[in-house]
């Protein structure tokens, strides 16, 4: 299946919303009532969109907007990531212009449950009319979540590709040098996600592998890949256990952000010694355990242990896509990487740096936030 960014706007007044029939005109949700909105091209980012879309086809200059909520629904042969804005003011006289709509109503949400004339996803109906805990039974499932978030991340946060990266708002790898010079080295990244640090190494004249579990990261790496001009061998595959790569064959291996989510860590560092010649690095970044203890809701609340290691979290506010991960106490880290075999040189805990504004982090990794408590752990260790 393909994947798509859509936007949707949510128009309120006098206690009804504003929902449109799309057009049978074969585009996703031909006939279904939805939003107003449109898919979100390529040059363009979700904002650009939604208010491009209000003033050709709405009629309107939308002034101010919210982000209400983002929705994984899919459409026959296309995953879509819905992002959803409320509208909080707009300039003009609103009508909806027939072409991608059919019709257009405004609504009181409360019936819209209990509403068969009015067919549309269900997860659309859910936010509109009220939805119910969405929490799903079992346990997460870190890679189909991956893939549905996949495009909504790397549209909405656009990592670079001239340095490998340690975390949001951390020094790269061209400020730290934990790797050093890495032209002509045989470079591993493990959890290697849209592909941004391996196409860095790339770059820098490295021969690069990059393994990941979710196929739409490996999509977009291997399309960034591609766009860049460089050669990275993207696999897919769990890196708890790595058997696509030889013994003794990488002079480093690198990962970023991405073993916090494996269960089996002691498998996954015998299996990063086994990859690694002799006098081979491993260079890893994890989520920060004092992070990990801090409320989502009130940053600077401690709501978790600092030993409590197993969390699930949800993407982004009522989405209905968990995630997992396991939150490890320093010394554990430490333990886990000797019992490898490894030889630790150097634990860092970087602040955050004040020029470092990106505002796509700035729900989950805060900046007043950040620049007092730590939020990322980065080792290097040496297999001798």
């Amino acid at each position: 299946m393909t994947q798509s960014i859509l936007v949707w706007l949510l128009f309120e007044a006098d206690g009804e919303t504003l929902i449109a029939r799309r057009a049978h005109d074969g585009n996703v949700f031909a006939g279904a009532w939805t939003l107003p909105g449109d898919l979100v091209p390529e040059d363009e980012s979700a904002e650009e969109t939604l208010r491009r879309f209000a003033r050709d086809n709405l009629g309107v200059d939308v002034t101010g907007e919210e982000f209400e909520e983002t929705l994984y629904l899919s459409d026959r042969a296309t995953n879509l990531v819905t992002n959803v804005f409320r509208v909080t003011s707009y300039e003009g006289d609103l009508r909806v212009r027939k072409g991608a709509f059919e019709e257009a109503r405004w609504v009181e949400p409360a019936e819209l449950p209990d509403a068969p004339e009015y067919p549309m996803p269900s997860e659309l109906r859910e936010l509109l009319g009220g939805s119910a805990e969405r929490r799903p039974s079992g346990v997460p499932d870190n890679k189909a979540s991956w893939d549905l978030i996949s495009a909504m991340y790397q549209t909405k946060h656009r990592l670079k590709t001239d340095a490998a990266h340690y975390g949001p708002r951390m020094p790269t790898e061209n400020d730290l040098r934990l790797l050093g010079d890495v032209k002509g080295k045989r470079i591993l990244e493990i959890g290697c996600g849209g592909g941004q640090c391996s196409i860095a190494f790339a770059r820098q004249g490295a021969i690069v592998i990059g393994i990941d579990q979710s196929v739409m990261q490996l999509q977009y790496a291997r399309g960034l890949a591609e766009e860049e001009g460089v050669r990275v061998e993207f696999l897919e595959g769990d890196i708890t256990t790595l058997p696509q790569i030889k013994s003794g064959s990488e002079d480093a291996v690198f990962s970023a952000c991405a073993l916090g989510y494996v269960e089996d860590i002691a498998t996954c560092f015998a299996e990063v010694a086994r990859v690694l010649k002799p006098s081979g690095v491993f260079v890893l970044s994890v989520g920060h355990p004092v992070f990990g203890m801090m409320s989502d809701e009130d940053r600077f609340r401690i709501e978790r242990g600092y030993w409590d290691s197993y969390s699930e979290w949800e993407w982004g506010r009522d989405s209905g896509v968990w995630m997992r991960d396991w939150v490890r106490p320093i010394s554990q880290w430490f333990d886990l990487l000797r019992g490898a075999g490894f030889i630790v040189d150097r634990i860092l805990e970087p602040k955050m740096l004040p020029d470092a504004q990106d505002e796509s982090w700035d729900d989950a990794y805060p900046f007043d936030q950040g620049s007092v408590i730590p939020t990322t752990l980065i080792f290097r260790a040496v297999k001798p």
